[in-house]
Order: C-alpha cells, then sequence, then structure tokens
C-alpha cells in the first residue's frame, strides 16, 4: 500500500476486521475523473448500474454525456479515496463506490458551476436533466472538495448546511497558503465544513499546508490533517502520477469517512468529526493546535473507536432485497477475548428509502453465568492468602449532556467500553465510546418530546443518574436551511428545504406563492419553483398544519440575462 495508506491504519482496517467501504458513495467536486483508468472503473457507481445517470454531472459542459477530465486533479483525488491498484493499494476505500461533479473546468473553478455541482450532489439527476429531476435517494454518503480560494468568504455557506442536513459528511482541503497563520482557505474556514491539512511521511506540517485560526468561527481549524505531500494515485492518461497538496491531504480523510460508515452506519456528521478528531494523533503543540488540527488522522483507531469491540459481527454487511422478499443476516458472537461480565451493542440496518428510518436492533451478551456455582476437579491442597484487596472499579458520573435534536454527547468521568445508556426506559442506541470522558448515543426517533433523566450503565452493573432532567427532542417546525439560493427566471428550479418536524401536509412558499412540494423525511422537503418568476428576492416558507416558519429575503431569482458568474476559487 501507498504509504499514506498505511500511516492512517487504512489496511489494518481491511486486513482486522475486512471493512472495505462497502455500500458507502463517495462524491468528488473536481476536475473530473478518467473513468476507463483500470484502478477507478470497478468502483465507478455507473460501472455498476450501467448508466451515468445520476452518478456523472458536468456543468461546464465539457463531458456533458460522460465522465472525462481534462486535468489530473480529480482523478487524482478519487484513486485516493477508492483507487484499487492491486498489492500497490492507493485508495483508502477500495470497496466503495465513487459518483463525480465537474466543478472545476480545468485548474480553476467558477462560483456557478460549483453551486450547481453541490445541488446535484443533494439529489442527483440523470444526464441531461435538471433539478426537478433529482433524485435525493440518490445522493452519496461523503462528498470531497479538494478546491478553495482566499478566506473569510461565506459564499458556499448555505450549499455546505444543506449537505450536512441531508448526511452528507463535506470533506474539504485546508488550502495551500501557508507556512503563515490565517490562512486556510475558504470553504474549508467554515463552522460546518471538515477541513484537512497535509503532512508528510515523516508526520511533519507541510510547508504550504493553510494555517488556522479562521476568521469565521473559534473551532480549531483545520479540524485535522493527513497524508498531502509526495502522494501516489491515479492520473487521467490512464497511468499514474505522484503531486502533493492539501487536496491530496482530504481525499484521505473522505475514504477515511467511508471506513468509519461501514463501521457503525447509524452515525452523524458531527459524531463522525468528533470520532476523527479525537482518535487523531497529536503532533505538533500539545492539543488543538493551527497547523496540525487535532491531530494527524488515524484511521485505524477512528474505525476501532466505533466498531463493537470485535465481539460482534454481522455478514453480510449490505445487499438487495426486492419488495415484499426477505434476506438472511448472520450474526456471530466472538467472546475469545472478553472477561465475565454484561456486553451490549446495536445492529442498525438501513435503506437507500429517505421515507423509512434506520432499524436498531439492541443486542446483548453475557459472558460467564452468575448463577452457576463452578465446580472444581480436584481437591485444593492449599488455601491461597490474598495480599491485596482489589479496588473495584469508580462508578460512572455523568456532568454534562450535550442535547442536538435526538443526539446526544454525554461528558463525565469514569465511563468504561462497552457503556450503555437509556432515557429512563428508552434506551439509547449507536453508543459511540470517544474516552473514559465521553461518548455518543441516539435516542430513538419515535420517541415522545419531553423530560427524561438519563442513565448510564458501566458493563460492571454499576450506574450513574444524570442529577438534572432535560428535554430531548422538539415539536416545533423549524425551518433551517434552503438551497440553493438562486435560480433563474426561465427554467424551473429544484429548491431543498432543511429543518426539524416536518410532516406529510408540509408545504414550501416562495413569497406568497405555493409550491407543488414533495415530502421525503421529517427534515427533509424539496419543492419545485416554476419557471416565469419575477426577479428579485423572496422569502421562504414552509407552512404544516397551520403553523408557519419563515426565512426572510432566502431566495434570489435571476434575470436568465444576468452574468452572475464569478471565480472564486481554485485547485488545491
Amino acid at each position: 500500500a501507498q504509504w499514506g495508506i498505511s500511516k492512517i491504519g487504512a489496511d489494518q482496517v481491511w486486513n482486522e476486521w475486512n471493512i472495505r467501504g462497502d455500500g458507502i458513495v463517495i462524491a468528488s467536486i473536481d476536475t473530473g475523473v478518467y473513468s476507463s483508468h483500470p484502478a477507478l472503473i470497478n468502483q465507478y457507481r455507473g460501472t455498476a448500474t450501467g448508466s451515468h445517470d445520476y452518478n456523472w454531472y458536468d456543468p461546464t459542459g465539457a463531458y456533458p454525456t460522460a465522465p472525462g477530465d481534462n486535468n489530473g486533479h480529480g482523478t487524482h483525488t478519487v484513486g485516493t479515496m477508492v483507487g484499487v491498484d492491486g498489492t500497490n493499494q492507493i485508495g483508502v476505500a477500495p470497496a466503495a463506490k465513487w459518483i463525480a461533479a465537474k466543478g472545476c473546468s480545468s485548474s480553476s473553478c467558477s462560483s456557478t458551476h460549483l453551486l450547481a455541482a453541490a445541488e446535484w450532489v443533494l439529489a442527483p439527476y440523470p444526464i441531461g436533466g435538471s433539478t426537478s429531476n433529482g433524485d435525493p435517494n440518490q445522493r452519496p454518503n461523503v462528498v470531497n472538495n479538494s478546491w478553495g480560494g482566499g478566506s473569510g468568504d461565506q459564499w458556499y455557506q448555505a450549499a455546505v448546511q444543506s449537505w450536512r442536513a441531508a448526511d452528507i459528511f463535506p470533506a474539504f482541503a485546508a488550502g495551500n497558503s501557508g507556512p503563515n497563520a490565517g490562512t486556510i482557505n475558504s470553504p474549508g474556514d467554515y463552522a460546518d465544513s471538515f477541513a484537512s491539512g497535509a503532512t508528510d511521511s515523516g508526520d511533519s506540517i507541510a510547508s504550504f499546508s493553510s494555517r488556522g485560526p479562521s476568521s469565521l468561527t473559534s473551532e480549531t481549524k483545520p479540524d485535522i490533517s493527513a497524508p498531502g505531500y509526495n502522494i501516489y494515485s491515479a492520473w487521467n492518461n490512464g497511468s499514474y502520477a505522484t503531486i502533493s497538496g492539501t487536496s491530496m491531504a482530504s481525499p484521505h480523510t473522505a475514504g477515511c469517512v467511508a471506513l468509519v460508515k461501514v463501521a457503525n452506519p447509524g452515525l452523524t456528521v458531527s459524531q463522525i468529526e468528533d470520532v476523527l478528531t479525537s482518535t487523531s494523533v497529536d503532533l505538533g503543540s500539545t492539543g488543538p493546535d493551527d497547523d496540525f488540527g487535532y491531530g494527524r488522522l488515524d484511521c485505524y483507531a477512528a474505525v476501532d473507536a466505533v466498531r463493537s469491540d470485535g465481539w460482534l459481527t454481522a455478514s453480510p454487511v449490505n445487499g438487495q432485497v426486492t419488495s415484499g422478499g426477505a434476506a438472511t443476516i448472520e450474526l456471530t458472537f466472538d467472546t475469545n477475548s472478553l472477561a465475565d461480565g454484561d456486553y451490549s451493542a446495536s445492529l442498525t440496518i438501513t435503506s437507500n428509502d429517505p421515507d423509512e428510518s434506520p432499524l436498531t436492533i439492541p443486542v446483548s451478551l453475557v459472558v460467564g453465568d452468575s448463577n452457576t456455582t463452578p465446580t472444581p476437579t480436584s481437591t485444593p491442597t492449599a488455601t491461597p492468602t490474598p495480599t491485596s484487596t482489589p479496588t473495584p472499579p469508580a462508578p460512572p458520573q455523568v456532568t454534562t449532556v450535550n442535547v442536538d435534536g435526538n443526539s446526544l454527547e454525554i461528558i463525565g468521568s469514569n465511563f468504561i467500553n462497552p457503556v450503555r445508556a437509556s432515557l429512563g426506559t428508552y434506551p439509547l442506541s449507536n453508543v459511540t465510546f470517544v474516552n473514559s470522558g465521553k461518548f455518543q448515543a441516539i435516542a430513538p426517533s419515535n420517541l415522545p418530546s419531553g423530560t427524561y433523566t438519563l442513565i448510564v450503565t458501566n458493563p460492571d452493573g454499576q450506574t450513574a443518574s444524570y442529577p438534572a432532567a432535560f428535554t430531548v427532542g422538539s415539536s416545533a417546525l423549524d425551518l433551517q436551511v434552503i438551497a440553493p439560493q438562486r435560480g433563474r427566471d426561465d427554467v424551473p428550479s429544484l429548491l431543498y428545504a432543511f429543518g426539524l418536524n416536518f410532516s406529510e401536509d408540509a408545504r414550501v412558499k416562495l413569497g406568497s406563492s405555493s409550491l407543488t412540494t414533495q415530502y421525503v423525511n421529517q427534515n427533509f422537503l424539496w419543492a419545485i419553483v416554476p419557471a416565469g418568476q419575477t426577479p428579485g428576492l423572496y422569502n421562504v416558507s414552509v407552512t404544516d398544519n397551520g403553523v408557519t416558519d419563515t426565512l426572510a429575503n432566502a431566495y434570489t431569482v435571476f434575470s436568465a440575462t444576468d452574468d452572475d458568474l464569478l471565480s472564486h476559487s481554485s485547485l488545491l
């Protein structure tokens, strides 16, 4: 494997746990992809479906009907994410699939093309189609962005927020403007973006890697660092090339996200970010810093932190089931390395139907039998005398609970993996142990809004209750983000609305005009803005069962004759 693959431990993940990215889709917004490359052709989702529909989009017009790359940069980044090159492995997640949008014409990327690409990623549509043909079911799990420019420019903020709302992980390059402080590029300098700086094989930060802090957030930037110097990967002539840049670092991170998603499919974007930063290798100054971020990516540690300690495995990890049909999933329990005690985990089954919530099945395992007194096979000849009295583990303590909808972050001390938690009688799922002072979990999606007491249980049976009851969930309608934030008056456009607690009765309005609205799930609606709208600035609102929430001045209709093409960004 290439040095970057080994440095982050991706090859260990494959070899020890057979986790290679199966079932995960990574999107690339870049210069395109040479899809016939032998290292990439089998990883292209269009190869499996036999069609470029929903898998390729080129707003620049250079390759309108099939993937292509007139630069090489995009092919290189996709190779680092998913490429398969025999024993000389170049890709972090070789079993994941890729799709791509050509947001960069060659060496530069216009805002118009990048915004169009962002919109397509949310709901890909067929070749020759438009946003009105978009299908959110075809959206990826991760999108890599190895481009950027300038600092403190929030022009792409709505796009990134929309991806997060759609559970798409937004990976960005930090920029190649280092080594001075405050040089991190936009959009990587957004709080909602996950930016990667570049390291070399000796774990030194690359001189060109952009540094924090960001003028837009108090959060540490870059978020993390990853291999980005002398990276060998695929090229657009069917061969290979070695190049450097934070553009090469971000694909390592994006590929690792794919492996983490396989290990624990129920993790949210925020939870994956926490896992990547908390398991990274601390370099430079102790703790997070403006050079390395939280540290250098350690994919092996990240996957190890979210998997079920290896005692529970499922096979197969992905597949297809016909409507009304059935499939068998075999669970294997391996107790060889486990001490006596109670263990808990969960099996999460997800589908590509956004109307269906993931099915989470709790799994419990008891090692040993506390009700059975072991019978000795021989008579002891001596009575051992203890030399000391063992000290029992300290009980868990909870000091803080951070709640975001149904996602909980529990902070305290003395947590032992695998820790369990519940809200009253409702068990929490997707428990992600970060360290003895923090873990994360998800409350049931059908949990009634209300006030609950958190109960935490360690494997040894010791428990803790959070001393102050708190509220989980909210029944209030909340329109948070719309995307895109612009459209033209001569063609219909697709508008996405993201928020909380939408029902199937929710309807989107542009100004005072009701739009044809499609309910996707409680957090996601889409609507069609018809052609013929008067150019100008509009409020966007969602009305649901008599309640309305509005975003003021949120959408602009441009005349078809307007030229809003801006060259914001370049390759990194």
